[in-house]
């Protein structure tokens, strides 16, 4: 969703959670729970962070985009019997939403492509465009929203190939959405949740079929679309030159990292400070002769290090910690959904900077938060 829009709902979700709680905040749940508290530290050292910064004008834009970190489990914290209780709800939200924002987008690219030149403009931005989103944030969504009709539908249910459905329609929508990442994302979270199939000894053999059938269905689609095509190339391709890469590959995304890397060591400790990480990182840009990234003004494209270079060691530990607490609670309760979303947002933070942009911020936190508290109820539940 656009920013405005992002925020506005954001703020009525969380309006609402208070109102059907009688405006309770759970303290108690705040100090006794790390994945809570590694949110709330992570703004605060953001926020500290301006008493060293520089351009403090941009400081502050970091500082309030950031707010979802201290609002959503200020909120949220202690409402488990909340989200167990209207979970399947919130699933089928998810999926819905993700399957009309991609009819909307194909409806889009049908009613303005010819038949001629209709499956080339099937595919990235185009197809994207409909949503107002890039392709890897709509990717992303999409993922979440597989997830999410399977833990409605087939999660500890039998398994049948007509319940893949809709899991395979987004699976198509993110090939041509040429998200390169998120492709592997999916089928790493596919593999992942396959291998819990089996240990629930399920129809391993159709499950395994379904997945080589996927493989070869991307393999094939990627080939005869031209863009598909020239970008899952340059990702692949070793020696390529940076300066060549036209959807910027493999090579120039570790180009990118290690002039991050170069940065980071002139602020070891505490980092550039919230509004300074962009202006420094140009610097580093400029003395290693990397223009094409001075121009575009590119960040670090990968969130780990977009953090260690903003926040330093507080920042990086704050990040790993919330994943690390979502994961010890996934292992606790055995919780397949919350296991996969780790997957899920950690790879897809390694090739992008998600947390800089509005709609990858909503995703992640007000997400993680509400899975972790499914999962969380999920011990005591007795269905």
């Amino acid at each position: 969703m656009p920013y405005g829009i992002s925020t506005l709902s954001l703020a009525i979700f969380l309006v609402v959670v208070l109102i059907v709680h009688r405006g309770q905040i759970n303290f108690g749940t705040l100090k006794n729970e790390p994945f809570f508290w590694f949110q709330i530290s992570l703004w605060v050292f953001t926020l500290l962070s301006m008493m060293w910064t520089k351009n403090q004008a941009e400081g502050w834009i970091e500082v309030t985009s950031k707010i979802p970190f201290l609002l959503v489990p200020i909120v949220l914290a202690g409402k488990a019997n909340y989200f167990q209780k209207y979970k399947q709800a919130i699933f089928d939200i998810i999926w819905m939403g993700g399957l009309v924002v991609s009819i909307i987008c194909i409806a889009r690219v049908l009613i303005t492509s010819t038949w001629n030149d209709l499956f080339a403009n099937l595919v990235y931005d185009n197809l994207a465009k409909a949503s107002g989103l890039q392709p890897i944030y709509l990717s992303l969504f999409l993922i979440i929203a597989s997830l999410a009709w399977y833990l409605r539908f087939i999660y500890q249910q039998s398994f049948s190939f007509k319940k893949i459905s809709i899991p395979l329609f987004f699976y198509l929508m993110i090939i041509m959405l040429s998200s390169r990442t998120e492709l592997l994302v999916y089928i790493v979270a596919f593999f992942v949740i396959l291998g819990y199939e089996y240990m629930l000894k399920r129809k391993f053999i159709p499950i395994l079929i379904i997945a080589l059938a996927l493989i070869s269905m991307a393999f094939l689609i990627i080939k005869l679309n031209p863009v598909n095509n020239s970008r899952f190339i340059e990702m692949v391709e070793v020696n390529k030159d940076y300066t060549q890469n036209q959807w910027g590959g493999r090579s120039m995304r570790i180009e990118k990292w290690k002039n991050a890397l170069e940065c980071y060591t002139q602020f070891p400790v505490l980092g550039t400070g919230a509004g300074d990480c962009n202006d420094e990182l140009i610097k580093t840009y400029q003395k290693n002769n990397f223009d094409i990234a001075v121009e575009n003004h590119f960040n670090p494209h990968n969130q780990f290090l977009q953090t260690l270079l903003t926040l330093g060691i507080p920042g990086i530990i704050c990040l790993l910690g919330f994943f690390m607490m979502m994961a010890l609670k996934a292992q606790k309760n055995l919780d397949i959904s919350l296991f996969v979303l780790v997957i899920i947002f950690s790879m897809s933070m390694i090739t992008e900077s998600l947390l800089e942009r509005q709609t990858g911020l909503f995703l992640i936190v007000v997400l993680s938060n509400i899975f972790y508290l499914q999962a969380t109820s999920n011990k005591n539940a007795k269905t």
